[in-house]
């Protein structure tokens, strides 16, 4: 039984510390991304830095990702979106409408009662 015991004073090789480090690291991104209400799905610890999963939804976007690749899924194209978030990679699937919705939303005017004309420097009222 002496044998299993732990023993406080043996050092750390280095393999436990970085894994232990990481295991840190994850712990911590996954109660921030929990306290923001996001779903983790999975944990990575290959690697340099822990990699976490989660399920997308429009919070993603707090994260302020960028896009990695297009994936074909059964619910059609989706975007592998990554972020960096203490130390560690968060990776959600977007589906590629989302982009295309915002790409859209761009283009659309805010004010859509007033044309603004460059060239006369005046502001057109739409009729």
């Amino acid at each position: 039984m002496k044998e299993l015991q732990l023993n406080n004073n043996i050092e750390r090789n280095a393999q436990n510390k970085h894994m232990t480090s990481m295991l840190h690291k994850s712990q911590c991104a996954v109660n921030l991304l929990v306290n923001r209400g996001m779903t983790v799905v999975d944990i990575s610890l290959n690697g340099s830095r822990p990699a976490i999963e989660i399920q997308y939804q429009s919070k993603c976007e707090l994260l302020n990702g960028t896009s990695r690749g297009y994936k074909n899924t059964q619910s059609g194209l989706s975007i592998l979106m990554i972020a960096i978030l203490g130390h560690c990679e968060v990776n959600w699937m977007q589906p590629a409408y989302i982009d295309q919705i915002r790409s859209m939303q761009k283009k659309t005017p805010k004010n859509n009662k007033f044309n603004y004309n460059a060239n006369n420097k005046k502001a057109v009222a739409n009729v």
